[in-house]
């Protein structure tokens, strides 16, 4: 930039003076940004506000945990809705195998009607039905939703134990089935007392 100063001009062996400025010609201040209050809000500026009006931004974490216990409520609430549903409670038994034993007396001694299915003591009931001498086996299968399957096998007569000229049906195993004919040609077994001195 060339400054003309109003000084008489003196001999022409002198140059002219060049004076450099700090900011250049033509560019301009950078703007300041200025936040003002907003009008009819009826709230003092942001910095000013005090700590329970200003809400904090959600954190990622706090949100997972917070869809991860709603997620844990809404299933025990369903497990729980489930485990008291009448839905899976024992409503039916069905009894298979069955001939000379009546199923009313097999759901009485197993006595899970009512009960939950997802608790039924099976074993017990088991032991309970296989007290009947005609039972030679007893299974108890759950059927989903409300259904337990009790399967019999019974025992089979296989001969006669006689003693004292009574005689008894039994079976393989020498239990004795009571009133059940025996087969025919079955093997008859007989039980005596020896005399003293018989053997010697």
């Amino acid at each position: 930039m060339i400054v003309k100063r109003n000084r008489p001009r003196k001999a022409a062996s002198v140059p002219r003076t060049i004076v450099r400025r700090g900011a250049s010609v033509g560019r301009k201040a950078p703007r300041m940004i200025v936040k003002r209050q907003q009008q009819g809000s009826g709230l003092p500026p942001r910095a000013w506000r005090p700590s329970w009006l200003r809400r904090p931004h959600p954190n990622r974490r706090w949100m997972w945990g917070f869809a991860a216990m709603a997620t844990f409520a809404l299933l025990a609430g369903g497990g729980a809705w489930l485990w008291q549903s009448p839905i899976f409670r024992v409503n039916h038994l069905e009894v298979v195998g069955n001939e000379r034993v009546g199923t009313d007396a097999i759901v009485e001694q197993a006595d899970l009607l009512g009960e939950s299915m997802f608790t039924a003591d099976l074993a017990t009931a088991q032991k309970a039905i296989y007290r009947n001498p005609l039972v030679h086996s007893v299974n108890i299968e759950r059927k989903w939703p409300g259904t337990l399957r009790v399967v019999i096998v019974e025992r089979k007569a296989w001969g006669t134990w006689e003693q004292e000229s009574v005689r008894y049906t039994i079976d393989r195993d020498g239990v004795v089935l009571g009133t059940v004919p025996p087969p025919a040609g079955s093997p008859v077994m007989m039980t005596f007392e020896i005399p003293p001195g018989y053997l010697t």
